[in-house]
């Protein structure tokens, strides 16, 4: 189970995440890494810990969660002639800073992100009305808690017309 949800950007509300990652691009020999991390630098040192050859942070930018993704699968997209294995591409540090760059320069704009306007029901927006325009009939439309908005109008129908109970 990942900690965070960067690989694909995209929070439980369908919108972008905005938190903060970059991408960058480790060298290690003749082999580059392009990928995404929280911390890169925490990134390499685990590359070290796994790798016999020394390794370097070549390049590494700021970045969202939300738009990351993208951009990393286009840089990918860009390299795929010199792709070694996995997130490893046999090419230049140079080459692939410029396919990160030029990735992250075609990327579309991520959409505003806003939060998604609550569903209000019917009721309750029959009931917040009353408690605003007419504090005097709330009391009679909660005898209805669970309700359906014809019930709550048909009593309000009764009340205004004088043949409530």
């Amino acid at each position: 189970m990942r900690r965070r949800g960067y690989r694909d950007g995209i929070l439980v509300d369908g919108t972008l995440s905005t938190a903060k990652v970059a991408l960058y691009v480790i060298q290690c020999g003749e082999f580059c890494k392009v990928g995404i991390a929280e911390s890169p630098e925490r990134r390499l040192r685990a590359v070290l810990s796994h790798n016999p050859f020394p390794a370097h942070l070549a390049f590494q930018m700021p970045s969202t969660a939300g738009m990351a993704p993208m951009i990393e699968h286009a840089a990918h997209q860009l390299l795929r002639e010199h792709h070694h294995r996995g997130e490893w591409f046999t090419c230049s540090p140079d080459l692939a800073t410029l396919a990160l760059r030029s990735a992250a320069a075609e990327a579309p704009q991520p959409p505003a992100l806003h939060a998604p306007k609550r569903q209000i029901s019917p009721a309750r927006r029959a009931a917040a009305f009353l408690r605003k325009h007419e504090g005097a009939l709330i009391a009679q439309t909660l005898k209805f808690p669970h309700g359906t908005e014809a019930k709550i109008l048909a009593r309000l129908r009764a009340v205004r017309d004088g043949k409530a109970e």
